[in-house]
């Protein structure tokens, strides 16, 4: 057994020795794995609601009211729009180039922290972490045309910039260069940051915590660094109207967090590092030895490789999520996961850190514990089945060709045109609305409906968000009809309604059964949120 272990451990000695040597071949090879999955993963799913804000309001027939409608409509800055514009301008409007943006942004954040960590543990832990983003939840923010990549591949640029300024002084040449380059590093991303979403404030606070750490370590203030991080503070004038539309919003109370949200998005953040660190820890055990399990610190260098304002650093986009929802559940605002995505940066690069304190090697650092934990994670990512085939340059080319999502013929659409086509189809979620407008003909839109009643949106599902379909409708040239609840069943006493009965955000089927004869008559496998198909009938008042 021994002497299997110790031809295993040489050959994983030759391969981190290899990877060490090559690192700009490493981190090719990866960018090549992202952007092989990130092909195919835009190729398995359409636009969502969301992305078709992004998709109509970046196809705004001038600037001005592209600039009008995410004012009104949407609650972001403009450089996703910007870019989502040029990127149509290129290469043609499409499923894919909506997200192209968001591609290389998720590639950006990539990059930048895989020099984030090589410079500090090496390139074998620098995979480490890149192949920990990717078997991450964020991996789908890479392929969801909406702000959340770029806010995370900005913040990449200035954890990068910041790291470069604060790792020696400039004592000659050499290193004011990288202090220059840091400092314009830092500058792009934390202007990139506020430019892509208001969360890019939290990005801010974390930078502006660690140099307050680091200036009470100097005992000196660095006044480049501070201004940089105050400068884009000027940009917070422009997110006062998003400010306010965000507070006229009224989300139901299933959205708002709570203890229990704040326990399960920390269980979720960390369960999947945790689990490769286990399977890790595990494998070193059986493949190369108990030995080679033990923790302690580094002969040399910092005892957890990173320096304290950078730890600093970390913790502050850890605790982001936390800070988000003690203020929302105080402003009755709604949290989803994607809200916390900032944090994913410390969670993957503590796993590093303490993977590679628990397999040090008479106190340096071991990087055949490295490759094993990329190993680990690649195949936990799935990315090994559907990902070889198309990493070859043909199967790319192919990719970018034939990139429009296969989209499955409307069940509710053909049933209830079989049924009576002279009849209404009123989506009960503004969500499928907004999609099925994207996705199905003129003709099969020109009886789908929305209904909107503010009223009874507030009083039966705690919501208004949705209030503003007619305005979207116009504004977005949509085919569908959005109009007031009232003034449709004045028209219309016999429709179809497709919707799901307990949503939290529709309200439609529960004042419905109140005052109509509702039949559920199929329950349908299309792609949309709605699923469940009834008849309505109205009672003689």
């Amino acid at each position: 057994m021994n002497a299997i272990r110790i031809r295993i451990g040489r050959l994983l000695e030759c391969a981190s020795n290899f990877c060490e040597r090559h690192s700009s071949l490493v981190l090719l090879l990866l960018v090549m794995l992202y952007i092989a999955a990130a092909l195919q993963a835009s190729r398995s799913a359409r636009l969502w609601h969301d992305e078709l804000f992004t998709y109509y309001i970046a196809q705004s027939p001038t600037l001005r009211d592209m600039w009008a409608n995410l004012r009104q409509h949407d609650l972001n800055p403009p450089l996703m729009y910007l870019l989502t514009r040029w990127s149509f301008r290129l290469f043609g409007v499409s499923t894919l180039t909506t997200r192209i943006p968001e591609i290389l942004g998720f590639m950006l954040w990539i990059v930048c922290t895989f020099r984030f960590v090589q410079r500090r543990m090496g390139t074998n832990f620098a995979a480490f972490a890149v192949l920990a983003l990717l078997e991450s939840d964020t991996f789908q923010f890479s392929v969801d045309a909406r702000p959340y990549a770029l806010l995370l591949g900005f913040l990449g640029l200035a954890m990068l910039g910041y790291q470069k300024i604060t790792i020696d002084p400039p004592s000659d040449n050499t290193s004011r260069s990288t202090r220059l380059s840091g400092l314009t590093c830092l500058f792009v991303g934390v202007f990139g940051m506020m430019l892509s979403h208001m969360f890019g404030l939290f990005g801010l606070g974390a930078l502006a915590a660690a140099e307050i750490w680091r200036t009470r370590l100097r005992r000196s203030v660095d006044w480049p660094v501070i201004l940089i991080i105050l400068l884009p503070l000027a940009l917070f004038a422009a997110y006062v109207p998003m400010f306010r539309n965000h507070s006229k919003g009224i989300f139901p109370a299933e959205f708002q967090p709570n203890g229990e949200t704040i326990f399960s998005f920390y269980i979720a953040s960390i369960s999947r590092p945790l689990v490769a660190l286990c399977l890790t820890a595990l494998s070193v055990l059986v493949l190369l030895g108990p030995r080679h399990l033990r923790s302690g610190p580094p002969t040399q260098g910092c005892k957890w490789f990173f320096t304290r304002p950078e730890w600093v650093l970390l913790i502050a986009t850890m605790s982001t999520p936390l800070i988000l929802m003690g203020y929302l559940m105080g402003t009755q605002g709604a949290f989803f996961p994607r809200y916390g995505a900032i944090a994913t940066i410390g969670f993957v690069i503590l796993a590093t850190a303490l993977l590679a304190r628990w397999t040090m090697n008479q106190g340096s650092l071991d990087g055949r514990a490295a490759l094993l934990g990329g190993t680990i994670l690649f195949l936990m990512s799935g990315f090994w089945f559907p990902t070889p085939q198309h990493v070859a340059l043909t199967e790319v080319v192919s990719n970018l060709r034939h990139s429009e999502p296969s989209v499955r013929q409307c069940q509710a659409c053909s049933k209830t045109e079989a049924l009576d086509p002279t009849l209404p189809l009123v989506d009960a979620s503004g969500l499928t609305f907004i999609e099925m407008n994207h996705q199905e003909t003129p003709s099969t839109l020109a009886r789908v409906y929305y209904l909107t009643d503010p009223q009874a949106s507030f009083e039966f599902a705690h919501a208004n968000i949705f209030e503003q379909m007619p305005a979207l409708v116009e504004s977005f040239h949509l085919h569908g009809h959005a109009v007031p609840y009232s003034a449709f069943l004045r028209e219309h006493q016999h429709f179809f309604v497709l919707g799901r009965y307990n949503y939290p955000e529709d309200w439609l089927l529960r004042k419905l059964t109140k005052n109509a004869e509702v039949r559920i008559i199929d329950t349908t496998a299309d792609d949309y949120r709605d699923t469940d198909l009834y008849e309505v009938t109205i009672k003689d008042r």
